[in-house]
């Protein structure tokens, strides 16, 4: 029997609860579809007309067509795993590559998203699952929203446009107020061309959300109390392990003012037994310092990934 390790990633970081368009947050859609289709396509053979899955308008399985509004292919071309997603009308609204690297499938390669009407909403490269390089953004009309620089975890805002071409963050200072996105507007402080804090207004309710602070959220300890927790509590479930299921999982959820968290939920995962694991773990573990502003506590949304891995 192979000996099971779980590991724990040390990549803390806030997070956004969707994808955010103005900022570009790449979408987190089913992944264990995409896995699904690709093997489905090695079975049929490739000169076989591609298989589809489809998705309702939250990115959630549908077994009928006519309750899509999503459909999705996959195919291999050249060495790359090749996923392109529609909207159920047959226009593209993404086409992204993948490769297969350490034994896992990755984003790794270019990315181009649509709006509806096949116009160009963000074009840009990946590499293992992260941005690199100039990413581009655009309104609906066609003209730039938006172009940024990703070099690892560090991203600069080179321009930033309104919709009449108005520069928002003259000499990389400003803060950019985005279009309400799911009755929620989102606002971003740029200092030196390097956005210091992100929050979310609800524009109903008005209540205010961080998604990135001058201080983060801090596990009380700091990060070797948060391992010890994690090691002690986390347990690798017996049928993920049997079935050699390894991966990441990540689990998001609300510091509070006063340090509990609330509305803990599973971001993205790759396994079922793995996914609720480190979900009850993280319930279990509640124990955090809350993130400031300017020396202000303020309610934080944070995202934290957990590396199950057999060794």
């Amino acid at each position: 029997m192979k000996r099971s390790r779980i590991i724990f990633s040390s990549s803390l970081r806030a997070g956004s609860q969707h994808e955010r368009s103005n900022h570009g947050y790449y979408c987190m859609k089913p992944c264990v579809t995409f896995i699904l289709l690709l093997i489905s396509l090695i079975a049929s053979g490739q000169d076989a007309e591609l298989p589809r899955e489809y998705f309702n308008h939250a990115w959630e399985v549908v077994s009928d067509p006519k309750d899509a509004s999503y459909y999705r292919t996959v195919e291999e071309k050249e060495g790359l795993v090749l996923m392109n997603d529609y909207f159920i009308s047959g226009q593209l609204e993404e086409h992204s590559e993948f490769r297969v690297v350490d034994g896992l499938l990755v984003k790794d390669g270019r990315t181009v998203i649509y709006y509806p009407d096949g116009a160009l909403k963000r074009d840009g490269t990946f590499e293992k699952d992260a941005a690199t390089g100039i990413h581009t953004f655009y309104y609906t009309t066609g003209k730039p929203r938006l172009v940024r620089r990703h070099n690892g975890d560090k991203i600069t805002y080179i321009h930033y446009w309104s919709p009449t071409g108005q520069e928002l963050i003259p000499n990389g200072n400003g803060l950019v107020v985005h279009e309400p996105i799911n009755n929620t507007v989102a606002h971003d402080y740029v200092k030196d061309s390097i956005s210091v804090v992100q929050y979310e207004v609800k524009t109903l309710t008005h209540d205010t959300l961080y998604t990135l602070t001058d201080t983060p959220p801090e596990f009380k300890g700091g990060l070797k109390a948060m391992s010890k927790a994690v090691g002690q509590t986390l347990k690798y479930p017996a049928p993920a392990r049997s079935a050699g299921a390894q991966g990441v999982t990540f689990i998001m959820f609300v510091v509070e003012v006063d340090g509990s968290i609330t509305n803990a939920e599973i971001r993205r995962g790759f396994d079922m037994y793995c996914d609720q694991e480190a979900l009850r773990t993280v319930k279990a573990i509640a124990n955090w310092k809350p993130g400031k502003v300017n020396g202000k506590v303020v309610r934080c949304r944070f995202v934290l990934p957990i590396r199950f891995k057999l060794g």
